[in-house]
């Protein structure tokens, strides 16, 4: 089982009991699961900036490897 981002568990509880979801609701919960991913990017790339000179970083995966690796996506 993948892991989900904090953004897709918020929208699975929201709509727990719901049998649909509107176009606007499903175009602003795209959007705010770009805008989660595109923080989560900023966050690795400001990480591997940070990596001591004893790792070589084209040993690490890119941003999309990681993100894949770890949701699925």
């Amino acid at each position: 089982m993948m892991n989900q981002t904090a953004v897709e568990w918020l929208i699975e509880q929201i709509f727990l009991n719901k049998k649909y979801i509107t176009y606007e609701e499903s175009i602003v919960f795209d959007q705010a699961k770009s805008l989660e991913k595109h923080q989560q990017r900023l966050i690795y790339e400001g990480l591997l900036q940070n990596v001591g000179t004893s790792i070589n970083k084209s040993d690490l995966p890119t941003f999309e490897e990681y993100y894949k690796g770890t949701y699925g996506k």
